[in-house]
């Protein structure tokens, strides 16, 4: 599933710059690709995603957007450990199946990342999970809109 997804997320990162390149000027398809690959050191991403941070939400603001950015710790080995090596393969998808205990997928409805195709692929796989597609959210649809995914995950915990 890992190249899989690094595939996808290539050719998607060039489709989504090229449609949704007016809510990044800053950013270019060489940033997106650093954040399915490698950074070079923990400014550069703490500097791309700020510059991407707009193609997460449907409403993004810029204010909002820098505080978050200069609060949160940026780790670039981190990242770079999950992402970076090409020969690392994980492909859970035929242990979905497996799994039977509840499970809540929440995404949104313009999710560029895990788009509800995706997620719905997921769904199809795990016995005993609901989906909720959040209506006009993106990645970050629990930032977008909290009271609504907070609403189906207290609805879902009480079932």
């Amino acid at each position: 599933m890992y190249h899989y997804w690094r595939k996808f997320w290539r050719v998607l990162s060039s489709t989504v710059l090229k449609d949704r390149i007016s809510k990044v000027p800053g950013a270019s398809i060489k940033m997106l690709e650093k954040v399915f690959s490698r950074f070079d050191s923990d400014q550069e991403m703490q500097l791309i995603n700020f510059a991407l941070a707009p193609l997460y939400s449907e409403t993004y603001n810029a204010d909002q957007g820098l505080s978050s950015c200069l609060k949160t710790k940026y780790r670039a080995k981190s990242h770079n450990d999950l992402y970076s090596e090409e020969e690392k393969y994980f492909d859970y998808t035929s242990q979905l199946k497996l799994f039977k205990k509840p499970t809540l997928i929440i995404v949104g409805e313009k999710d560029w990342i895990c788009p509800p195709s995706q997620s719905k692929k997921i769904h199809d796989l795990v016995d005993n999970s609901k989906l909720v597609v959040v209506p006009n959210a993106n990645h970050s649809a629990h930032l977008e809109y909290p009271d609504f995914v907070l609403d189906k995950v207290i609805v879902f915990l009480r079932t």
